[in-house]
């Protein structure tokens, strides 16, 4: 991760240093009911391909918000998967 925008400790209710320090740890947040579908979204962007799904989180104030979450591949001149762009907002 090379940038998290502030927004992320609004909505989420997480710090940015947190994510920073541990990526993965936004999934703690995921709704139990969509952990599989968020999961999926992670194997697929490593795989180069685009993601845009819609998923619950649940706040540490218990407050639950819905997510979209879009991101896409960019690839380097060999064709390597070189990084990846996501942002997420709150639909609720």
């Amino acid at each position: 991760i090379t940038y998290i925008s502030p927004a992320y400790e609004k909505v989420w209710g997480r710090r940015c240093e947190d994510l920073l320090a541990n990526p993965l740890s936004y999934l703690d947040a995921v709704h139990p009911d969509e952990r599989s579908l968020v999961e999926t979204s992670l194997a697929d962007r490593r795989a180069g391909k685009a993601v845009d799904i819609e998923y619950r989180i649940l706040r540490p104030d218990d407050a639950v918000r819905w997510i979209r979450d879009f991101s896409y591949p960019i690839f380097d001149e060999a064709g390597r998967l070189d990084h990846i762009i996501g942002v997420s907002h709150d639909i609720s």
